[in-house]
């Protein structure tokens, strides 16, 4: 499948004409406030931006986020289904209503600006702050409360609290079950119990997790939040291993609670190998087949840098899970 070149030319109009618009009108503001190291308070204001999204990532659930830089970014996993949509069609024109309402402000009203200037700069706060506040209503961020009273219906049994919504009660009872046991061997095998209680969303389908979560076609767990996120059509092959990486957490290092210097290939081969099956198939078995059928790969460098992702992915999903 290739990417379309329409979408990708929306796409392009979206983004950066807005963020151009927007670095314009930043710029004017910095210009405004201060007559020296414009340059550098500037730059500034650009991180502190660009930290925005990081900390709705780290914080909330959602792997997806808006900002007026970059527009949009889906999530960390690949997509070829991704074009524009509505959403972000109405978050560019907010931004650039924003924008251009600065620039026009400042230009058409220079004496006014530079007179109450202190009421200018601190409207233009009070609207960022609104809008940030705003933003889980709007659907450009999703906050665990959002995500709670969606997946409103619980079970919560020993260690796990299961979320969902329309699943049928007698499936979310029975993958209560299962987590309970993929729980008990995971503690098991590692010798370690979770420090906190572990969050199970199950989303009724992947269009609701790629709306509310940002990665459709992908499980994924937050080992630092303690929480897994996944569908009902694919449970069955990732509830585990994606309770495994929360398991790790205990001994993860650093703010993420993962691998130490982010090892792709410690994270998911942990994980992997505690899991124990891919495709209904032991993992041993499987490399073992991989291997014996000319499927190989560099086991050493698998573990060193970004090596993980230069390859074929199964490849090194079920190496790193039998070598680890």
């Amino acid at each position: 499948m290739f990417c379309s070149f329409m979408d990708g030319l929306i796409f392009y109009l979206l983004i950066v004409s807005v963020s151009m618009i927007f670095g314009s009108a930043l710029s004017l503001v910095v210009s405004l406030v201060i007559n020296r190291f414009r340059r550098v308070f500037f730059i500034i204001i650009i991180i502190l931006i660009i930290l925005i999204p990081i900390l709705e990532i780290y914080f909330n659930p959602q792997v997806y986020f808006y900002s007026p830089l970059v527009g949009f970014f889906p999530g960390n996993i690949y997509d070829e289904g991704l074009s524009p949509d509505w959403k972000l069609l109405f978050h560019q024109i907010i931004v650039a209503i924003f924008s251009v309402s600065i620039i026009y402000i400042y230009s058409k009203q220079t004496v006014f600006v530079q007179r109450f200037k202190t009421y200018f700069i601190f409207g233009i706060l009070i609207t960022v702050l609104i809008f940030q506040f705003l933003s889980p209503y709007l659907g450009f961020s999703t906050t665990f409360a959002k995500l709670d009273s969606i997946l409103a219906k619980q079970i919560e049994s020993g260690s796990l609290i299961l979320h969902y919504d329309n699943v049928d009660s007698s499936e979310a009872k029975f993958i209560a079950l299962n987590q309970e046991f993929f729980y008990s061997e995971l503690q098991t095998a590692l010798k370690v119990n979770p420090s906190k209680k572990i969050h199970v969303y199950l989303f009724n389908n992947r269009y609701q997790k790629k709306v509310l979560f940002g990665a459709g076609n992908a499980d994924l767990a937050k080992p630092w939040q303690y929480s897994i996120y996944i569908s009902s059509d694919s449970w069955q092959s990732t509830l585990k291993h994606e309770l495994a990486h929360v398991f790790t957490a205990e001994f993860g290092s650093g703010i993420f609670k993962l691998a130490s210097g982010f090892n792709a290939a410690l994270i998911e081969g942990m994980a992997e190998s505690l899991d124990g099956t891919s495709y209904d198939i032991s993992t041993m078995h499987l490399s073992s087949l991989a291997y014996n059928n000319g499927y190989t790969t560099d086991v050493k460098s698998l573990f060193a840098g970004l090596s993980f992702f230069k390859g074929n992915s199964l490849l090194a999903y079920t190496y790193s899970g039998a070598f680890i």
